[in-house]
């Protein structure tokens, strides 16, 4: 699974800038092409946090901001139409194919008769495989709810993993809205956080709560409240074993103050940044920690730590996988959060010529396989479109690092790990209109050139 959390926390904090003069979170996005991570992202404190017993069976993967999500056979993702409806896909590794989710011989894909088609435009759902089946999680959109009725309310379906035999398990109060990039998904239940419209208004409230949400349609619970005071950022990480893991990025104190100026309007916006200082150095300097919320009703503000833009990470029930870069090199933290206990490996970055005289240095987790982590090492130069990157494979057992070959020329552009099994590598255009399918053995024998994917209609 794809996870770019440390770009996802790097937005939340852009938009508390973006906002600091207006007061205001807005609702939800306007129906577009994909959703973004922008009015999604909570406010969190932890210091008024009100916790409920709960009962949580099995693992729940974070999901993250993400074009699609995959399992051992293949890759789903969603391709939007002129009008704004959407229709899921499947992307076959072996076959190297990619199809509408619909096995309707004639089917135009455009109506509810295709089991691949989403039919409102305001409310697009992202696809998870969970086990033996696919769980469909509407983020729901209540500024939209009088013009498309129930279709913009936030939801939960589940069908079978060819798209067949789809059913609803719970529908929520049509002001509510799923946080984007905060949902993590089982094979039994989904945990989410979700956002409230205040009544008669387009902002949104001030407590943010933590739903675990059955898949056989059972009660939903409100399992957590978090106030909203402190210009910290609450996003869902992954659980297991009656635990639900959350990250916390904390703002230093400097920052926090003088987004409060930004609000107030003490202070003077810079006419080029829109913002009264350098909002990159201000994030630089946020610590991220990992906040667990219990069973039993307690809350754990955990010792994992680390510098929010040097880290990324990827959570699958109690278990993190961290990378994390500082002036001394990269260091893979594998961290059982159950436990506490951590093993921590320096890993050896290959040299790179960068061209640039200024860049930014960017190290995404993109793809976690049961030995290798795919990471994507990119550095952007600061006056221009530019960007160089590496494709690493790096052995989780052992820190060691393996290149993976350069692309791009064959392939035409920039391209980013989309998803990864023990036997295949999915690449995806940036942008994600095309993917190519590699054998990851083969690529980490510097062997063999990715295939583009077919596009077949059923």
């Amino acid at each position: 699974m794809d996870q770019h959390r440390s770009a996802s926390t790097v937005l939340a904090f852009a938009l508390l800038l973006s906002l600091a003069g207006c007061g205001g979170v807005p609702g939800g996005p306007a129906p577009a092409a994909s959703p973004a991570p922008d009015a999604q992202t909570p406010e969190a404190a932890t210091a008024e946090t009100a916790v409920q017993p709960f009962a949580l069976d099995g693992t729940l993967t974070g999901a993250g901001v993400h074009s699609g999500y995959g399992n051992q056979d293949g890759f789903y993702t969603v391709r939007y139409a002129a009008d704004g409806t959407a229709n899921v896909m499947f992307v076959d590794y072996a076959a190297g194919v990619e199809t509408c989710l619909c096995a309707s011989p004639n089917c135009t894909h455009d109506s509810e008769a295709c089991t691949s088609w989403c039919g409102c435009p305001a409310n697009i759902p992202d696809v998870f495989p969970a086990g033996d089946r696919l769980v469909w999680v509407y983020l729901g959109n209540p500024e939209y709810v009088d013009e498309y009725g129930d279709a913009a309310r936030c939801k939960i379906e589940v069908s079978r993993l060819d798209g067949s035999d789809r059913k609803t398990a719970a529908v929520l109060d049509p002001r509510l809205q799923l946080v984007y990039g905060s949902i993590c998904v089982g094979e039994n239940a989904v945990a989410a956080l979700v956002s409230a419209l205040q009544d008669g208004s387009e902002q949104l409230e001030e407590t943010w709560q933590l739903l675990l949400i059955p898949l056989d349609g059972g009660e939903i619970q409100t399992v957590a409240e978090f106030s909203a005071d402190d210009f910290s950022v609450l996003e869902l990480a992954g659980g297991g074993d009656g635990v639900i893991h959350l990250v916390k990025t904390q703002p230093s104190e400097d920052f926090k103050k003088r987004l409060e100026d930004l609000r107030n309007g003490t202070a003077t916006p810079d006419p080029e940044t829109g913002v009264g200082f350098d909002s990159a150095e201000a994030i630089a300097s946020n610590v991220s920690q990992i906040v667990s919320v219990h069973g039993d009703g307690s809350f754990v503000e955990t010792e994992v730590r680390w510098k929010s833009v040097a880290g990324s990470y990827q959570v699958i029930g109690n278990r993190m996988i961290l990378l994390e870069s500082d002036t001394e090199g990269l260091t893979l933290r594998d961290i059982d959060l159950a436990s506490g206990e951590e093993q921590a490996r320096k890993v050896l970055l290959p040299p790179v010529e960068v061209p640039f005289a200024e860049y930014t240095n960017r190290l995404s987790l993109c793809a976690v396989t049961d030995d290798w982590l795919i990471v994507r090492n990119s550095f952007s130069d600061h006056s221009s479109p530019q960007t160089v990157q590496q494709l690493l494979a790096i052995r989780r057992q052992t820190g060691e690092v393996t290149q993976l070959p350069d692309w791009s020329a064959a392939l035409g552009g920039d391209w980013l790990p989309a998803a990864a099994t023990a036997d295949y590598l999915l690449l995806m255009q940036k942008g994600g209109t095309l993917f190519f399918v590699a054998g990851l053995p083969q690529a980490l024998a510097q062997q063999g050139t990715p295939k583009a994917v077919r596009k077949v209609s059923p």
